[in-house]
């Protein structure tokens, strides 16, 4: 089940222009009111991106072994299978190799990327990963088989919440709402955006077991409005 939450804030200004002074002076009344619409949508896939790097075991030794990025991948992919996890759900990896490095302590980075259906599965990955090899592990991107649908439901409230509070504002005056005069969009939903405090580059400290805050795809969308007067 999905769940939303509008809100709106508006801004008023009764103002007088000359209006078409090529052809005439008439001199119209307008209100203008800027509206602005904003829905939270719960995803139905998360992506999870996981940092690599490989490490040493027995580091202080003269033999040491170094855990390749591979090694780690496969670690991860086992403890995936232990959580009844598929292999499914990679839909990306990356090693990122450094061939020019002469040092023989540099140690290679990776990543790989997880898709998830709720953040319940998020929380149960990051407690169960051992923080061996890992850098860190973070959210980086929301999505919505309906978003369309809540982006066009984003932009029809933004318009009808601009003309209700129009109404509303005008009911303690003479005047009374007319025609709509124009439009002019200030903030388009195209891309979802999140909160301050809910920003997708969170990272979390494997050996922290902290988890994510469950986050909201969240869309914006505003409009200013002028109505004439009558």
């Amino acid at each position: 089940m999905k769940h939303f939450l509008i809100t709106s804030y508006l801004l008023l200004s009764i103002v007088s222009i000359s209006y078409g002074q090529s052809k005439t002076d008439t001199l119209i009344n307008y209100i203008e009111v800027i509206g602005t619409s904003k829905i939270e949508v719960t995803p139905d896939e998360i992506i999870l991106e996981i940092g690599l790097q490989e490490y040493w075991i027995d580091e202080l030794q003269e033999n040491k072994t170094k855990i390749s990025i591979d090694s780690i991948t496969k670690q991860i992919e086992f403890t995936l299978d232990t959580m009844s996890l598929s292999k499914d759900i990679f839909i990306h990896s990356e090693n990122i190799q450094f061939a020019t490095s002469s040092s023989k302590n540099f140690r290679n980075t990776g990543k790989i990327q997880l898709q998830l259906k709720t953040f319940d599965q998020v929380h149960s990955i990051m407690r169960k990963l051992k923080s061996q090899g890992i850098l860190y592990m973070r959210v980086v991107e929301l999505r919505n088989k309906e978003l369309a649908k809540h982006l066009e439901l984003v932009k029809t409230q933004a318009m009808a919440n601009s003309k209700i509070e129009a109404t509303l504002l005008l009911s303690s005056t003479f005047k009374r709402l007319g025609d709509l005069i124009s439009v002019e969009e200030l903030y388009n939903p195209l891309e979802p955006v999140l909160s301050d405090e809910e920003k997708f580059t969170q990272r979390v400290n494997p050996a922290s077991k902290k988890t994510v805050t469950n986050k909201k795809i969240i869309l914006q969308y505003s409009v200013k409005t002028r109505y004439m007067l009558l």
